[in-house]
């Protein structure tokens, strides 16, 4: 969205560069255009790429997100597993980048609406961050778990479950990076519309 704007002022908004940048903005389409480029760089390292090397380690991990995205989850599951142990092997259970990994799986089942595993997934998150944070906790990681669960629990119509997560995750941001920082503006758009879907089914259920 940066290189679009600055694209767009700078050569015009129908300049050949804008309208590419634009379009990248679509999730599907930006998946599409990426993976074919991904996927060499899979085939080229192989099990070389390693949780050790920063830029290997996102390369793989966006790759299992956009095959979750595109619908390929067993695919995306069988990655992100192995590569799961692998974080596990290198840096330990409680290391950040191990339970980012755990959340990418639950992301993955979350897709796949199998919403009992998303939960274990991200409870196991949580839990791992706090045996690793102490009085630290939470994290980027945990307030990004908090942010998925509140998104289960609201998948399955849950919707006082979800509040509270929407509320820890935003008590968890406003502790850790103060007022004025975008997620918490992302979070209370999130527990706003979570009073809205309260309010409808309690509105279903006086029905």
């Amino acid at each position: 969205r940066f290189f679009a704007k600055c694209s767009a002022a700078r050569l015009g908004c129908n300049h050949p560069i804008s309208v590419v940048l634009y379009h990248f903005q679509e999730q599907q389409i930006f998946d599409y255009a990426i993976r074919p480029v991904l996927e060499v760089l899979m085939d080229a390292f192989g099990e070389n790429i390693g949780p050790i090397n920063d830029e290997l380690w996102a390369i793989k991990d966006f790759y299992c997100n956009v095959l979750g995205e595109q619908g390929e989850y067993a695919a995306a599951e069988s990655h992100g597993l192995c590569f799961l142990k692998q974080s596990e092997e290198a840096f330990g259970r409680l290391h950040w980048r191990t339970r980012k990994l755990l959340i990418d799986l639950a992301y993955i089942h979350y897709l796949e609406e199998q919403y009992d595993l998303a939960e274990l997934k991200v409870q196991d998150t949580l839990q791992r961050g706090r045996e690793d944070l102490g009085n630290e906790f939470p994290d980027i990681v945990c307030i990004s778990a908090l942010w998925h669960l509140a998104q289960v629990y609201e998948a399955q119509g849950d919707f006082a479950q979800s509040e509270e997560h929407w509320r820890a995750a935003l008590t968890g941001a406003i502790s850790r990076w103060g007022v004025e920082d975008e997620w918490i503006t992302l979070i209370a758009i999130e527990l706003e519309r979570s009073f809205k879907q309260i309010g409808r089914a309690s509105c279903r259920e006086r029905v």
